[in-house]
């Protein structure tokens, strides 16, 4: 009667190693190799996977010197089998970094297009309609004519600030002309005027990260902004960066209202796409984001970023 056959993944890698070590065989590499998808399918760390090998290696010189000469190198090959479903991991990650990253250049790229539309074209139209009413202004002999005259510039006004406030949104010219602590600069003062808020820009002077880089980063704390007006009824916000061990990192911390994390994380994200798209864009550049929040203490938002550019898949 034979051995029933281990259910965990120790008992069959340590089972399927040693099968592979007395016949050498192409169903041993090809038990590795599912052994690995397993594993990743598991989300079992790669160092973790590699040290279950090396001890099962250890035990087995101890317990089984009848084992055939060479079996170092079988064992590494097994290994190596083992280990391809990883590589294949990590291809898939830099081909989905790489898709995101062009995601968001092209984003950038018709962001930046919509705003010059935007302000040219609507800079133009309504100067047009700016010299009508005035040639209307001075027509009128009726004084009644003239007050609604003037309350339609008065609207106009408004239209026209509201446009270039979209513009800016849209694509901040500060950020291509200025850099990034300079618009994030400007970005603070305006949400200041306009909500209330004191916000405190502290950002390293050596700052001087690339045009890739200075986006997202400047994205990612605009969203975190909005996210503070809108929900966290909050008086105070300290926005952070700066250049550590390579990396730019920034934190943007506020003294609001807080919410639970681990119930935020089991409701179903009906209102959480700001989020995603931040996670998304620092995922986009292979950086890390974290989250922080306790009710009643206040939210804080962290992100890093390498500075080198990460390449796409060759």
């Amino acid at each position: 009667m034979s051995a029933p056959t281990p259910t965990d993944m120790l008992g069959r890698y340590s089972q399927a190693l040693e099968d592979f070590l007395l016949h050498d065989d192409e169903a041993g590499l090809l038990r590795a190799y599912e052994l690995g998808r397993e594993a990743v399918a598991r989300e079992r760390g790669l160092l973790n996977f590699v040290d279950m090998h090396r001890q099962l290696v250890e035990h087995m010189d101890a317990q089984t010197p009848s084992l055939p000469p060479g079996r170092e190198d079988r064992s590494l090959r097994f290994l190596s089998e083992s280990l391809a479903a990883f590589a294949l991991l990590h291809m898939r990650d830099q081909e989905a970094n790489a898709a995101l990253r062009q995601m968001n250049d092209l984003l950038e790229n018709e962001a930046r297009r919509c705003a010059r539309a935007l302000h040219d074209q609507a800079a133009t139209m309504l100067a047009v309609i700016y010299l009508d009413l005035a040639d209307l202004s001075r027509e009128s002999r009726d004084s009644t004519q003239s007050d609604r005259i003037a309350r339609i510039v008065a609207q106009i006004d408004r239209l026209r600030e509201q446009l270039r406030r979209l513009s800016h949104e849209l694509h901040p010219p500060m950020l291509d002309q200025l850099g990034l602590v300079p618009a994030l600069r400007s970005l603070a003062e305006g949400l200041a005027r306009n909500t209330g808020l004191s916000i405190a820009l502290n950002a390293s002077p050596d700052l001087h990260p690339s045009a890739t880089l200075a986006t997202v980063a400047y994205r990612v704390v605009h969203e975190a902004l909005n996210n503070i007006v809108q929900h966290a009824r909050a008086h105070n916000v300290e926005v952070r960066l700066w250049l550590r061990n390579d990396r730019l990192h920034c934190a943007v911390q506020d003294d609001g209202a807080g919410f639970d994390l681990a119930q935020r994380r089991r409701r179903i994200p009906t209102d959480g796409l700001g989020l995603i798209g931040m996670r998304e864009r620092v995922r986009a550049l292979q950086g890390r984001m974290d989250l922080w929040s306790m009710p009643g203490c206040g939210t804080i938002v962290r992100f890093s970023l390498p500075r080198a550019q990460p390449a796409g898949p060759a």
